[in-house]
C-alpha cells in the first residue's frame, strides 16, 4: 500500500526518489524532553542527507502518533533534525501545532519533497536549522545510513 502512496507522491512531483522500508529506533525529542520513543518506519531519500520520513512513536501517556517529515540527518550527532513537518493527528492539532491539513498523504509527502527540491539554507529558516521548532527532532539509537 505504501509502495502506491509513494508511487502517486512521485506522480505530484514528476520525478521519483529511491525510498526503503526500514526500523530505526529513536525517540522523537521535543525542547529537550522526550515527547515518545518508536520507530522511523521508512523513508524517501531526496537528496544527500535530506529525507522524508514516515514514524511513529509512542508517548509516555500510552498514546500512539505519527510524523510525517522533511528531515536533516546529522551523521555526528545520529539526530534527524526537522525542517517542516504536517501534522496529521488531532491531538497535534488541538494543541495548535504544525501546520494542518486535509491534504492526502501523497499530496502530503508530494509537497514535502518539493520543499526539499527548491529550498535550501539560503531561501528557508527551517532549513537553515533557525526557525524555533528546530527544538524537535528524532534522535537515533541506531545508524541511520545513507
Amino acid at each position: 500500500m505504501l509502495d502506491t502512496i509513494f508511487l502517486k507522491a512521485f506522480a505530484h512531483t514528476k520525478q521519483s526518489y529511491p525510498y526503503d522500508f526500514i526500523s530505526k529506533i529513536g525517540a522523537y525529542i521535543v525542547d529537550g524532553k522526550i515527547g515518545g520513543v518508536g520507530f522511523v518506519d521508512w523513508r524517501i531519500k531526496v537528496k544527500p542527507n535530506w529525507f522524508v520520513i514516515g514514524a511513529h512513536f509512542v508517548a509516555q501517556e500510552g498514546y500512539i502518533f505519527n510524523k510525517y517529515l522533511l528531515l536533516f540527518n546529522d551523521t555526528i550527532k545520529n539526530q534527524l533534525n526537522r525542517c517542516h513537518s504536517y501534522y496529521v493527528d488531532q491531538m497535534d492539532i488541538n494543541k495548535g501545532g504544525g501546520t494542518q491539513t486535509d491534504f492526502s498523504l501523497d499530496e502530503i509527502l508530494a509537497t514535502l519533497i518539493d520543499h526539499a527540491e527548491n529550498f535550501d539554507e539560503s531561501n528557508c529558516d527551517s532549513c537553515k536549522g533557525i526557525h524555533p521548532l528546530q527544538t524537535h527532532f528524532i534522535q537515533l539509537f541506531e545508524k541511520f545510513e545513507e
